[in-house]
C-alpha cells in the first residue's frame, strides 16, 4: 500500500504538516488563517479567504521564534464552503510560492528546524 501512496505523491518537495497562525492577504483584504502544511514550493492554508487560481496572495506567518515571516505566492487552488457550513468545514487556499529561495522562507525553515525541504 505504501508503494501506491508513493506513486501518487509526485511532489518535487517534501511537505511538512504544521499548525501556524497566519494572516492571508488577498485583493487588499486580510483574513485569519492556519498554515496546515508547507514545502519549499508551496503552502496550504486553512482560511475563509477566497482566491481564484493565479491570484497573488501574501501570507504573514507567526514564526515560532516570534518575528512574523512574510511569504508571497500565487493561488493555485481554493475551496470556500457555503456560508451555512463555514463553521464545520473551513475553506483553504493552496499557494505556489513566488520565490522559494527567499530569505523569508529560509527564516521560517530555521524557525521550524529545517522542516520545509
Amino acid at each position: 500500500m505504501a508503494d501506491l501512496f508513493e506513486a501518487l505523491e509526485r511532489r518535487a518537495h517534501r511537505r511538512v504538516k504544521r499548525q501556524l497562525a497566519c494572516k492571508v492577504w488577498v485583493d487588499g483584504r486580510c483574513r485569519d488563517g492556519i498554515v496546515r502544511d508547507l514545502s519549499r514550493a508551496g503552502v496550504r492554508v486553512e482560511t475563509r479567504a477566497a482566491a481564484s487560481a493565479g491570484t497573488p496572495v501574501i501570507l504573514v506567518v507567526d514564526s515560532p521564534k516570534g518575528r512574523p515571516v512574510v511569504l508571497r505566492g500565487t493561488a493555485c487552488r481554493s475551496r470556500v464552503p457555503p456560508l451555512s457550513l463555514a463553521r464545520l468545514a473551513p475553506g483553504e487556499v493552496a499557494l505556489r510560492l513566488q520565490d522559494p529561495a527567499s530569505s523569508s522562507l529560509q527564516e521560517l525553515e530555521r524557525a521550524l528546524g529545517g522542516a520545509a525541504r
